[in-house]
């Protein structure tokens, strides 16, 4: 048995499951949707373009398009939000780790970041007060250096009253005229004799820092010096302070 379609004429082999009742078709090719006509018999030409060996779909089937879609399982796929809260779950159980791992061992991790290139001694350190250094014998001079150029020099000496080295101390010098100007240097890396250095030579040596190893035992003092440049002739009043300073792991 045949059926056609009323809108374009595409002829199809009705399906034996509609051969009883009036089922409704639709079309594979334009899509019209009709009722079934008088059977024809499968003795009638054909015209050359009807699909005649394709049957023709019941309205109630659904599209094999959508019928591919509805067996096939959806994947599940990570989304950013996902993929955020598993790294967070995995870097928060790492520093769980790491933490009790530094704390259960201290000797050995001060160790490991002492052995770290250039900073590995900064790491192991701690700051102190630094009311733990006292300044004594502060006295200021004007001075001609090379050039016979004119510097005001703060001089004086450091003294460790803590109970461990130290290192890592800055002193902070002042000096007051028709303005306050501020200096400060790393105690340890000071030019002792500045008579014969250009005003640039003693900019740089006074900004350098102490060898790595250096550290200011218990009760010792060190001397320190702080240059100003083209001073002004007048001044009122100059001073220094220690403004930082760390204690030096296992006396290094």
């Amino acid at each position: 048995m045949t059926v056609r379609c009323p809108a374009c004429g595409t002829l199809y082999r009705r399906p034996g499951r509609a051969a009883r009742g009036e089922p409704t078709f639709r079309c594979a090719r334009c899509g019209h949707v009709f009722d079934a006509v008088p059977d024809e018999p499968d003795a009638a030409p054909a015209e050359a373009d009807t699909p005649q060996d394709e049957p023709a779909e019941p309205v109630d089937a659904p599209p094999k398009a959508e019928k591919a879609a509805a067996e096939k399982e959806p994947r599940r796929q990570i989304t950013p939000a996902r993929f955020a809260v598993r790294m967070l779950v995995i870097v928060s159980l790492l520093y769980t780790v790491v933490s009790a791992y530094l704390y259960t061992h201290v000797d050995a991790t001060y160790r490991l970041l002492a052995d770290v290139p250039v900073i590995g001694l900064r790491l192991v350190e701690r700051r102190l007060s630094p009311a733990v250094v006292q300044l004594a014998g502060i006295r200021g001079e004007y001075l001609r250096v090379k050039g016979d150029e004119l510097v005001f020099a703060i001089a004086g000496t450091a003294v460790n009253g803590s109970s461990t080295p130290v290192r890592g101390l800055r002193v902070e010098g002042w000096v007051t005229g028709a303005a306050e100007v501020r200096h400060a240097v790393t105690v340890g890396a000071r030019p002792r004799q500045i008579a014969d250095l250009s005003l640039r030579e003693i900019g740089l040596l006074q900004a350098l820092e102490p060898p790595m190893t250096w550290s200011l035992p218990p009760g010792e003092a060190v001397d320190f010096l702080i240059v100003f440049p083209e001073p002004a002739e007048d001044l009122k009043e100059f001073g220094a302070r220690v403004t930082s300073v760390r204690a030096a792991r296992n006396g290094s």
